[in-house]
Order: C-alpha cells, then structure tokens, then sequence
C-alpha cells in the first residue's frame, strides 16, 4: 500500500454528471487521489492514478477551486473540479498532484 501524502475535506463535482456538489474526504497517495464517502479509506467513491492526469489549472467555478483533467475509463478524457475551504489547501494539493503525476512532473522547470 502507498503512503498517503495529503488529505482534507474537498467538495467535488464530476462535469459528466448532472450531481450536485459533493463532499467528499480527499486523500493523495504517492500513486493515486482517492475522493471518500468519509474519513473512512475503505468507503472509495473515485480512484484516479496519478498517471492519468494529464492537466490541473485554477478556475473560478467556487471558490479556492480547480479543474483535474485525467485519462477516465476506455480511455476517454474526463474532467473533474475540486474545492477546498482555504486557498492555502488547494495550492498545497494542486503542487502535490503536479509533483507526483508523472504527466505533469515531466512539464516541472528542473532547478
């Protein structure tokens, strides 16, 4: 099993679905985001290996939120927004998701 790297409450909205926001408990494993029904890990509503994504970019939709989009099944691009109650929590997980997929580390300036 990995090591969880971050997690916090996030509210989520898939854009292919007609649902409302959801909460949801957001954790960031060294390979993968899991997105809970609740603190407890083994109640996974979405997994999303961090090598499918592709792009993370801020937007205004809420806020202190941002779009995630990564390959979802049969291949398909599919975008996902998250929310976060504090500005600080999104950055930190948006650098999070930016260091750990292989995507989107490989686009980092190297110091």
């Amino acid at each position: 099993m990995s090591l969880a790297v971050r997690s916090s409450y996030v509210y989520q909205y898939t854009s292919n679905l007609l649902t409302p926001w959801k909460k949801r408990h957001g954790i960031i494993y060294e390979d993968k985001i899991n997105l809970n029904k609740s603190d407890d890990p083994s109640k996974v509503v979405l997994s999303i290996p961090l090598k499918d994504v592709s792009s993370i970019r801020r937007t205004e939709q809420k806020p202190y939120c941002f779009e995630m989009k990564y390959s979802g099944e049969k291949g398909s691009e599919t975008s996902l927004l998250l929310s976060f109650g504090q500005e600080h929590d999104m950055f930190n997980w948006m650098d999070s998701i930016e260091k750990l997929s292989p995507q989107l580390c490989a686009s980092l300036p190297k110091d």
